[in-house]
Order: C-alpha cells, then structure tokens, then sequence
C-alpha cells in the first residue's frame, strides 16, 4: 500500500524572518535554531519512500518573549489572572 501526493504551487508567500541558525560549536545562549536530522530509514520507517532524511529543525536557548506568538501571549496572561475554569466556560 503507498499514497501518491501531487502537489501545485499556487500561492507562496514570504518566509519570515526567523531565529539565528546555529551550530553546536557556537554554544549560544540565546535563542538559536539547530538542525535535527531525521533518517527514516535508521528510525526503521520503510513505510515512508521519500524524503529519506528530514530537517525537523529545533529551538534551543533563552528566547525572548516575541518569539513567541501573540495568541499564546494573551493566553497565558489570561490564565495567569483568572481561574482556568471560568475563561473555558466563559468561551464555550
């Protein structure tokens, strides 16, 4: 058994601007995007015909908070001053 996907490009937009690229020989405290390879071939998933390796990319460091997305931002704040369960039935 095998899916076959067929992709169109249509519509692309700007990539924005991201962390810093880092390597593990730089030893950057602050927010940093590593590589983490992925080899399905060594990870035993035959299922998978291509790619055989995949970038999954990992955040690693102190990042500051406007990495972080402002939904998350309002989310939290909003935990933070009134009770969990009052927000969930207040936004059922």
């Amino acid at each position: 058994m095998y899916m076959e996907l067929t992709t169109v490009d249509e519509w692309t937009r700007r990539k924005r601007s991201s962390t810093e690229k880092c390597t593990r020989e730089m030893n950057e405290p602050s927010c940093c995007l590593y590589s983490l390879q992925v080899n399905f071939e060594r990870a035993g998933w035959d299922f998978i015909i291509a790619p055989k390796l995949y970038d999954a990319q990992m955040c690693s460091g102190e990042c500051r908070l406007h990495h972080v997305s402002t939904f998350l931002i309002i989310l939290v704040l909003n935990f933070r001053y009134h009770d969990e369960d009052e927000y969930f039935e207040a936004n059922a």
